[in-house]
């Protein structure tokens, strides 16, 4: 019994090896192949983007900076429901000073960020672990669930929707388990209320991130059919589940724009629109710019007040 435990922690390292080693060899194959795609069809791309209405485009930018201000409220409602004490000031400084760490290879390291922050907030090792579980756990069940139900429901002839329905299905099923889980847990005990304010809060943002996402699509007219908002919004919620849950792919890249131009309708071809929807993280990292800069720029107001008072 005793040799028991090397093998298992040598497993372990094996198969941390092997997912480092996955997300390295899948992240310059995907950038690659969009990049391909993207030359492929650049003539369409191009034609697209001059017909492109710059109001829809300034409108995702400012959308997606406000989800910036929401992050904050669901780290406030979980981590003080895990019994943790942060106010939503330090929430929000930490979320948005670290958030050029998700730019870096990997994918993780805005969240490895904010733990370590967090730890210096004296936030305790088991209630974070707790709330990174809780995050991670409702962000791909309530994507999958609504985004999943959406396709399942406006393309019920589509190759995806069976998949989705399962999706949805699932991720339902998870929500409802969760909370049982952290009641049997030894890391901490989450009250049902603090569960449902977490929820709430979930859901909000990823029904604004779905806005967000459709003010975009709003700027291609031409490119993407808006017959259906919600259906737009959905196909956004299910594209960017089925990424997140691809462990193999860092922020999901290249799988969240696959399954995107497969999901929505549209006149261009599949190259072609994955292509208009890779652009959407420029939007993201536009906004990511801009509320980082305004933060530090806050950041160093306050304390040159301070200093100086």
């Amino acid at each position: 019994m005793g040799e028991a435990l090397p093998k298992k922690g040598l497993t372990d390292a094996r198969w941390e090896a092997l997912l480092r080693t996955a997300r390295l060899i899948f992240l310059p194959l995907a950038l690659g192949c969009l990049f391909y795609l993207a030359w492929s069809a650049r003539h369409t791309v191009i034609a697209v983007v001059e017909s492109a209405r710059p109001f829809y485009l300034v409108a995702a930018i400012g959308g997606w900076c406000f989800l910036h201000l929401v992050s904050p409220v669901f780290v406030v409602a979980a981590l003080n429901g895990c019994g943790a004490r942060i106010c939503y000031r330090d929430a929000l400084r930490i979320h948005v000073l670290n958030l050029p760490a998700r730019y870096l290879p990997g994918g993780i390291w805005h969240t490895v960020g904010r733990a370590i922050d967090y730890l210096g907030q004296g936030i305790a090792r088991n209630q974070l672990t707790a709330f990174l579980l809780l995050e991670n756990a409702l962000a791909a069940a309530i994507t999958l669930m609504f985004g999943g139900a959406c396709v399942w429901h406006f393309q019920a002839t589509h190759e995806w929707s069976q998949i989705a329905l399962l999706g949805a299905l699932t991720a339902a099923s998870v929500l409802i388990l969760i909370p049982i889980v952290f009641q049997r847990s030894a890391l901490v005990k989450l009250s049902l209320v603090a569960y449902a304010m977490s929820v709430s809060v979930m859901v909000i943002f990823w029904f604004a991130a779905a806005i967000t996402f459709v003010l975009f699509a709003h700027s291609f007219p031409t490119a993407i059919d808006l017959t259906s908002l919600f259906e737009v919004g959905g196909a956004y919620l299910f594209s960017w589940g089925v990424g997140y849950i691809s462990f193999f792919a860092p922020q999901g890249l290249g799988v969240f724009e696959a399954v995107a131009g497969s999901v929505l309708r549209s006149v261009l071809s599949f190259g072609e629109i994955i292509s208009i929807v890779a652009g959407f993280r420029i939007i993201v990292l536009f906004a990511d710019a801009i509320t980082w800069a305004i933060g530090v720029i806050v950041c160093k107001l306050r304390y040159k007040g301070a200093t100086s008072g």
